[in-house]
């Protein structure tokens, strides 16, 4: 069996959905995807960039990679990627979730 995580980044339900994605696929190029994934899970509900830095450097990840790679949209075409990968799937994005 194979595990495989695709970023699904809705905007509509958390605004930085698309940021902390990115954020964690910058984890994944250092090796520390899970950890960063983990860090943002908990954190899901005072995310920011201010934040995602703050995860970043919890991490022992350079904040200013991080900012660079935000910045430039390093991770941004992968993130989509994986959502479009998401729809084709099946996948629906609902506007009506919760999120505790």
């Amino acid at each position: 069996m194979r595990f495989v995580f695709r970023n699904f980044p809705l905007r509509a339900i958390h605004p930085n959905a698309e940021v902390a994605a990115e954020t964690a696929e910058f984890a994944a190029a250092r090796g520390k995807f899970w950890d960063m994934h983990d860090l943002i899970f908990e954190n899901q509900n005072s995310l920011s960039e201010q934040m995602l830095g703050e995860l970043a450097h919890r991490s022992r990840l350079i904040r200013q990679a991080l900012r660079d790679a935000l910045g430039s949209g390093t991770f941004a075409e992968r993130v989509q990627e994986d959502f479009s990968s998401g729809v084709r799937s099946g996948v629906k994005r609902y506007s009506n979730i919760f999120y505790q």
